[in-house]
This record gives C-alpha cells, sequence and structure tokens, in this order.
C-alpha cells in the first residue's frame, strides 16, 4: 500500500514538475528577477530617503511639543508635591488641636 502511494505521489510529481527552462530563457529569466528586485530596492530606498526628510522636517515641531508636554508634567508634579505637603501638614495641625483637647479634657 506504501509503495502505491509514493509510486502515485511520484507521477504527480513528474507530472506537475515544470519544464527546465533552455539556459538562455534560463539567463533571460534571471536577468529579470535581479531587475524586477533591483527595482524594488530602489523604490524602497526611495520611499525610505522621503519618510527621513519629512521626518527631519517635523523633528523640530515634535521636539517643541514634547518640551512643551515635560514642562506641563513638572508643573503638574509640582502641584502634586506641594498639595500633598499641605494636607500633611493639615493633618499634623489636626493632631496637634487634638492632642490640646485630650489635655484640656484631662485637666
Amino acid at each position: 500500500k506504501q509503495l502505491l502511494e509514493r509510486e502515485r505521489q511520484r507521477v504527480i510529481n513528474e507530472e506537475t514538475r515544470p519544464e527546465p527552462l533552455p539556459p538562455a530563457k534560463r539567463k533571460q529569466f534571471e536577468a529579470e528577477r535581479v531587475e524586477a528586485a533591483t527595482k524594488r530596492e530602489r523604490r524602497l530606498e526611495e520611499e525610505l530617503q522621503a519618510k527621513a526628510d519629512a521626518d527631519a522636517e517635523s523633528a523640530p515641531e515634535a521636539i517643541q511639543a514634547l518640551e512643551k508636554k515635560l514642562a506641563e508634567l513638572q508643573d503638574l508634579r509640582r502641584r502634586v508635591v506641594d498639595l500633598m505637603e499641605r494636607k500633611k501638614t493639615y493633618w499634623e495641625k489636626l493632631a496637634e488641636k487634638d492632642r490640646e483637647a485630650a489635655a484640656r479634657a484631662a485637666r
């Protein structure tokens, strides 16, 4: 059974195998493939260069936007630290008042 299956696969492979190209056609085919690959490379290089140029032009604006965001974040951080300090002093004052009230009540 396995021999029959292998023989069947061999026959299918032989029937579907393309005919080998003659040397002249093979060289032409290879030359066309190389030319197409070269064109793709050139197109990709041009696209990458165009993207790099566009990125270079927009870089200063992007840097300014990031610097502005950084300044906003630093300002927010300062405000949070300030609020935390105020909260701390509020609770300290409240605890001091509670101690004073407890001391008065103890007298």
